[in-house]
């Protein structure tokens, strides 16, 4: 066994939430640590810490982290979203049923709070199995030809999406002043 001790270069974001932000309490710190000799990012903050490499980066990695679309670092951080978002999954069932003709508007909107109301007593970050069943036999009871898995939602945490917005909003904009020379390393 062979072990190193290294020293990585790396450039830190440090964010700081302020009283007077309209969300102050959803993230009050995080860290993003640029390694540039390695290409990776990762960020540890109250609201969850995460991880990337990007080793097929060539050249300047702030500038390549800077130019990131949302879409692209929410999925190279936080992966496939595992979280049921009940909202998108009533949105999901009512549009694909709104053009049948075999219930009206108020009759339609009646059986999705009936299947809102039976699945939202479980946790939609631990109880998948649970959702995808109730789903399932709501459609069948109906005899409506559509798959649970099909029409339930899946999105990120709340304190997924936070550190994502913060990256997008508040990390880039000044990863972009530090390369332009406005921002310096203190």
């Amino acid at each position: 066994m062979n072990i190193e001790i290294q020293r990585p270069e790396i450039i830190r974001f440090a964010y700081y939430q302020e009283s007077t932000d309209k969300n102050f309490g959803s993230c009050l710190w995080a860290f993003f640590d640029c390694d540039i000799q390695d290409n990776a990012l990762s960020i540890r903050s109250d609201c969850g810490n995460y991880a990337y490499s990007y080793w097929s980066v060539k050249g300047d990695f702030i500038k390549f982290l800077a130019g990131l679309s949302r879409d692209y670092i929410a999925n190279k951080l936080l992966g496939n979203p595992k979280r049921v978002s009940f909202a998108g999954t009533r949105e999901n069932i009512r549009m694909a049923l709104e053009d049948n003709d075999d219930y009206e508007a108020d009759e339609l909107e009646e059986m999705l709070d009936q299947l809102m109301e039976e699945i939202e007593e479980y946790d939609p970050d631990h109880s998948h199995g649970l959702i995808y069943k109730g789903v399932e036999e709501w459609l069948d009871n109906y005899d409506i030809a559509l798959t649970a898995e099909d029409m339930i939602e899946l999105d990120w945490t709340p304190q997924q999406k936070r550190i994502i917005e913060i990256f997008v909003t508040c990390i880039q904009p000044e990863m972009r002043k530090y390369r332009r020379g406005e921002r310096e390393i203190q």
